[in-house]
């Protein structure tokens, strides 16, 4: 009974704790009721022994309720309560018709009672008090019957009781029955739920691994190419500028891989807790788009900014900076050379929100990938100019929107071109 004593809740889980603490409490509740409607019932049909005893019952149940009360003291008041109640159904019994009164269904309820709240490993224990008792009183009341009364003045009294008892009886089991079925539905629901996150997380896993093993390897296997061509093989100035601009190429689309996975990974381990301020739109596009210009160069592309210079938005300046160099670079690897992609941004209407959109007149998204967009499920295209990527860098997107309390969405048209949206919230 030490844990009893101790008032220790590590035997079980939180659930289960919280299971057993709802059962005691109505049962405790049930019991003080039934104890005051016996009480009036024993009034009714002046039995002052048998009302002695209810009233007993009903006292100590009510103190022992209260006292569980305390989680301090919770393993304790069921001991008390699971004690008391079989001390006094045990007074109970002899004074209440023995075996022909309603003690033994009291006694087996205050069984049921027990094996729902006490340990696992209690539950024998209290199996074998619990029977010893009612066959030891079975046992006293046949070799001495006259310790029996038999307080009942008339068949209806005998009725009333027996009914009533019956009644509180089969109350008790349907409500913890119903508790324990509703408690055992919702935790096999908590563990589906979990089942299936956990399936999701092991398939974005084995597309990331799938990701690093492929669009990884590839390129650092073109850099030791182009590396070992430079070092063994007599080379043109032709050749060996093809070569460099191939290796160039190679470099910079690892590096993006490398940020792109770095981030999501940091994101997964939940170690970028967004960091949100005010800050000028403009120049933050402004800064994302010079370390673009490069590329655009490269394939001609042309930059339309429309942008107002007082535009602010409240955000992580890292995570938008990420988000929109992702959407700025797809952009412009889809795009064709002499292209155009646009930039704008703009108050919503009827909203305190900030509305910036990036459009290109690329290649645009099949229906069959746009459902897919922003997760790992999708197979990353090469570019115009066979850019290579991989697909993660807009689910990173999506995840840093929802981070920053944003939105993220699209339209898109084959062979007109994709448009990005990005909702945040404005300057008030």
């Amino acid at each position: 009974m030490s844990d009893y004593s101790s008032g220790n809740l590590e035997d079980n889980t939180p659930a289960e704790n919280d299971l057993e603490k709802r059962i005691f409490y109505s049962f405790s509740l049930i019991a003080v009721c039934a104890a005051l409607l016996a009480s009036l019932i024993n009034v009714y049909i002046q039995s002052w022994g048998l009302l002695g005893i209810s009233g007993g019952v009903f006292i100590l149940q009510s103190i022992i309720y209260y006292i569980g009360r305390n989680n301090k003291y919770f393993k304790i008041a069921v001991f008390a309560s699971i004690f008391v109640t079989s001390v006094l159904l045990a007074a109970n019994y002899f004074y209440n018709a023995g075996i022909k009164g309603p003690s033994i269904l009291y006694l087996a309820i205050t069984l049921y009672f027990a094996i729902t709240v006490v340990p696992l490993r209690q539950t024998s224990v209290w199996l074998i008090l619990n029977v010893v008792l009612v066959a030891g009183l079975a046992c006293v009341e046949y070799y001495f019957p006259h310790l029996v009364v038999f307080n009942y003045t008339n068949r209806s009294d005998y009725f009333v009781d027996m009914l009533f008892s019956y009644m509180v009886v089969v109350f008790i089991i349907f409500w913890g029955t119903l508790t324990i079925r509703k408690s055992n539905i919702r935790q096999r629901k908590e563990i589906e739920q979990k089942a299936v996150i956990l399936e999701a997380i092991n398939k974005e896993k084995d597309k990331l691994f799938s990701i690093i093993s492929h669009d990884l390897r590839s390129p650092l296997a073109n850099i030791q190419q182009y590396l070992e061509a430079l070092s063994l093989v007599e080379l043109s100035t032709e050749e060996r500028a093809a070569i460099q601009h191939d290796l160039l190429e190679s470099t910079k689309s690892t590096h993006e891989l490398l940020n792109n996975l770095l981030a999501w990974s940091q994101n997964q381990l939940g170690r970028t807790a967004p960091q949100l301020g005010y800050f000028n739109l403009k120049d933050k596009i402004s800064a994302t788009l010079g370390h673009m210009a490069l590329i655009a160069a490269k394939k001609e592309i042309a930059f339309q900014i429309a942008i107002p210079d007082d535009l602010s938005v409240y955000a992580d300046e890292n995570m938008l900076n990420l988000v929109i160099r992702n959407l700025i670079y797809n952009a412009l690897k889809f795009t064709p050379p002499h292209g155009t992609v646009k930039i704008t941004a703009q108050p919503e209407k009827d909203s305190q929100n900030c509305l910036i959109s990036i459009e290109d007149n690329g290649s645009g998204i099949t229906e069959e990938d746009q459902k897919d967009i922003f997760s790992l499920n999708i197979v990353s295209k090469p570019g115009t100019n066979k850019e290579q990527g991989t697909g993660l860098g807009l689910m990173l997107c999506r995840e840093y929107m929802e981070r920053q309390n944003g939105k993220i969405w699209f339209t898109s048209q084959p062979n007109v071109g994709t448009t990005f949206y990005i909702s945040l919230p404005g300057k008030e």
